[in-house]
């Protein structure tokens, strides 16, 4: 339900949102002496299961007529021996991304990932789409509710400023209560779906993405308050690809993000997310090189505590290779001496255990514990971890950068490695031992905003 809970006002609540188990299973009970909320958990990796009789496809050429679709889907009926039931498009797009469900009982189908691989063949230039699989994921399944007294048209802008930082944010939706000005980016013109206010809801299939589980809540906050301490101006999309149970599709995620890429504007997206062991997904990678001009995505590494770099750990989208990918994961610790002016490497840091890492696939850490507080009619202190969170304090970061020097994505990303510091407890944890320190940069020139 989109409607949230009420919670009484001014009960102050400490919360642990231990997101260190984004892709872990969890229970959770109230104690009532002191309203603190504890959990326990398992370490049971939530590896995704894939639909048998469902496809993902994206038509390698846009803007095909529905005579044309149609050949090609009765060609490739025909070509592996299935019959396709039912047909969903993406909310507000039925230009290039599909979600076939099929009739798989003739005996001549040899199976989903015969379908996949033959459709996923780049030296096959005789078939017309692109297939992935279908299957669905999560991240913490942990509530927050809050009292719904503001409405997303109390929050969006009342026209987007052409000097603030653009920021997506791809997650559960955003509780406008805990915000208390306008922030919101006004999408009411913009490239999408024909009544939208402020980004969408993908689960709910509306122009209100409000959250109704937490997750992009504390995410968002964790942005704004880098961004509200530096007065960075900025706007934030909100896209709402996970539900109350912190649960989404690959489907699902490939239509929200396709959905910010077709704004045609600039915009650093927070990717804090992600899922395990299928590797070849193309369409989520193909999305994402297609806007390498504007977009810069920033994703989270995951919480197994795991090499990524090795066969069979990957984690995407965080392992994908892209030039317009920043991939994070999450330290602890603290200087054992404060940096002077210039100094390159820090001493005191160490990979938070339960972040993956990667001397390859992971570009930098950031911290993984924050210490948020949350406003409204009531108040609620939350200490978050996660490489979820590790994502949010870098993206922060990256509008920060973004702000004092408009460059291209991979340049802006080159930019943001320059403000961490070398470590050297991270070799072969982190490439090229690159760290974010919350409110040191190590380049002194990114220190000062652009006025």
């Amino acid at each position: 339900m989109k409607n949230s809970k009420l919670i009484l006002v001014s009960l102050i609540l400490l919360i642990t949102w231990s997101c260190s188990v984004d892709e872990y299973s969890q229970d959770g009970e109230i104690n009532p002496e002191n309203k603190s909320l504890t959990k326990s958990y398992t370490n049971d990796s939530l590896e995704p299961t894939i639909k048998p009789n469902q496809i993902v496809i994206q038509f390698k050429k846009e803007g095909l007529g529905v005579e044309e679709k149609i050949d090609i889907r009765n060609k490739l009926e025909k070509k592996y021996h299935f019959i396709i039931d039912h047909i969903q498009t993406c909310d507000c797009d039925n230009d290039s991304i599909e979600l076939w469900t099929i009739i798989i009982s003739n005996p001549s189908f040899l199976g989903i990932e015969d379908l996949v691989k033959n459709l996923s063949n780049t030296d096959d230039d005789d078939e017309d789409v692109e297939g992935d699989y279908q299957f669905w994921f999560s991240i913490n399944s942990e509530g927050l509710d809050g009292a719904s007294i503001s409405t997303i048209e109390d929050k969006v802008l009342d026209y987007n400023l052409d000097y603030a930082v653009n920021i997506a944010v791809l997650d559960t939706g955003i509780d406008y209560d805990y915000f208390p000005e306008k922030f919101l980016y006004n999408s009411k013109n913009t490239k999408g779906c024909t009544d939208e206010i402020s980004g969408w809801d993908f689960v709910n299939h509306d122009n209100d993405p409000r959250d109704d589980h937490g997750h992009g809540t504390i995410t968002s906050k964790i942005v704004t308050d880098v961004l509200d301490n530096a007065s960075i101006p900025y706007q934030i999309l909100p896209v709402k690809a996970f539900d109350d149970n912190g649960i989404s599709s690959y489907f699902r995620v490939g239509c929200a993000l396709k959905y910010i890429v077709k704004k045609q504007k600039k915009f650093i997206i927070n990717a804090s997310f992600g899922f395990y062991k299928i590797s070849k997904q193309q369409i989520l990678e193909n999305i994402i090189d297609s806007a390498s001009d504007r977009i810069l995505v920033i994703s989270s590494a995951g919480n197994k505590g795991i090499n990524t770099d090795l066969p069979g750990n990957e984690h995407f989208p965080s392992s994908y290779e892209a030039h317009n990918l920043l991939t994070v994961g999450g330290h602890i610790g603290d200087f054992t001496t404060f940096p002077s002016y210039g100094m390159q490497h820090v001493n005191g840091f160490n990979i938070a255990s339960d972040s993956n890492h990667g001397g390859t696939s992971i570009d930098i850490a950031a911290p993984f514990t924050h210490h948020i507080i949350l406003k409204s009619s009531h108040t609620i202190n939350i200490i978050a971890r996660g490489t979820s969170f590790s994502a949010a304090y870098t993206t922060g970061r990256a509008a920060f950068v973004y702000y004092n020097n408009h460059v291209t994505p991979a340049q802006l990303k080159q930019e943001i490695l320059d403000t961490g510091f070398n470590s050297q407890s991270f070799n072969g944890m982190i490439r090229n031992n690159k760290i974010l320190v919350k409110g040191f940069f190590n380049n002194p020139t990114a220190q000062t905003p652009r006025q």
